[in-house]
């Protein structure tokens, strides 16, 4: 009761979260798991043809005989050049410059996972249990495909497919123009992946404008 007689309530605070509920913390914590449960192979797979590519792109005298079997990796992507020039300008070895990216690449894709659940699910809890999902699931093969969600070595899909959620969570929040953008960066740094995230953009632009036969249209 106050002095002046009249009884006031204070507004219970409400209750702070965990702290492993903060998309900071979760991020920061999940990154190190999934480094030590998926591991890092770097030359596994279509990784040691990206690697290759990179090679030559930073000594084109490497690999003289059927030198464009490598170089086809490297002219439709925008990955192998960009990682030629972080090499060239840090003057760091290539074996850094492809772990540093793939650690890059892992907190993308947590980063992203958050960014799409985050307007999916009101909960924390649910948003909780779906990136611990994404992240259990990192190097689980896709149905019907020889292609893993996340690959465990660093190609132009470990920046793509983060490119990818965050064009996702832009589309969500109807924001056209941060998804213009990010959909052209998802095509410049692998053009079959990205042509892919032009059709999602193309479904969910018909439905916003209430075009839904047109979508339908679409999918078939």
């Amino acid at each position: 009761t106050s002095q002046t007689g009249v009884l006031t309530v204070e507004a219970p605070q409400p209750a702070q979260r965990p702290f492993f509920l903060s998309p900071r913390w979760q991020v920061g914590l999940l990154a190190p798991v999934v480094l030590l449960v998926h591991g890092y192979h770097p030359f596994a797979d279509d990784a040691g043809l990206y690697v290759a590519g990179l090679r030559r792109l930073l000594d084109p005298s490497l690999y003289p005989v059927n030198g464009a079997f490598v170089d086809a990796q490297t002219h439709w992507s925008a990955f192998a050049w960009l990682m030629a020039c972080t090499v060239r300008v840090t003057h760091l070895p290539l074996s850094w410059v492809l772990f540093s990216a793939y650690v890059l690449s892992v907190v993308a894709f947590l980063a992203g996972c958050q960014a799409v659940t985050s307007r999916l699910f009101v909960s924390d809890a649910a948003r909780t249990c779906a990136i611990v999902l994404a992240a259990a699931c990192f190097t689980m093969p896709a149905a019907g495909t020889a292609l893993f969600l996340m690959d465990p070595y660093v190609t132009a899909r470990s920046f793509s497919t983060p490119i990818a959620l965050f064009v996702g969570a832009a589309c969500l929040d109807r924001a056209w123009g941060r998804t213009g953008v990010l959909l052209g960066l998802a095509v410049v740094m692998h053009p079959g992946l990205g042509s892919l995230v032009v059709g999602f953009v193309l479904l969910q632009a018909l439905i916003a404008m209430g075009r839904v036969r047109s979508a339908l249209f679409l999918c078939a």
